[in-house]
């Protein structure tokens, strides 16, 4: 494909998604995402596309471990996604995969208490100072 390699930042906006969001499918779906000559993750077209595709079935409700067993599909370029969903419909659900996908949310429900909590604080920091700046002025 092309040559182009796009940061994870910028992966992460192409693919509507957060930058965390894209290390967590590498790791959870062993996915080989190129790294530089510094160590950075670097992503490829290709990538993005698997990503895209990845998006699309988790927004449909398919669990990650259903999506790691529609890769090969994926990975080949089956790119028709009613045709995925009645694939993962159709993969069997154990209770490992419930545990994961109970794991997975709950990872998904940190990183937003994480992210709403530090923006309270910012917030919070601003107004402080605020508050601090003016008393002192005053005084």
């Amino acid at each position: 494909m092309s040559d182009v390699r796009y940061m994870i930042s910028d992966a992460a906006k192409l693919v509507d998604v957060e930058a965390h969001v894209l290390r967590y499918w590498e790791e959870e779906l062993d996915l080989p995402i190129g790294r530089n000559e510094m160590g950075h993750r670097y992503y490829t077209e290709e990538n993005i596309r698997l990503f895209r595709q990845i998006k699309e079935l988790k927004d449909q409700g398919v669990q990650l471990k259903a999506v790691k067993m529609l890769l090969p599909d994926l990975e080949k370029g089956d790119s028709e996604i009613t045709h995925l969903l009645a694939r993962a419909d159709k993969l069997p659900i154990s209770a490992d995969s419930q545990t994961a996908a109970r794991e997975e949310k709950m990872h998904q429900f940190q990183c937003i208490m994480s992210r709403l909590i530090s923006e309270a604080l910012e917030d919070h920091t601003e107004k402080m100072g605020e508050e601090i700046g003016t008393q002192v002025s005053d005084q």
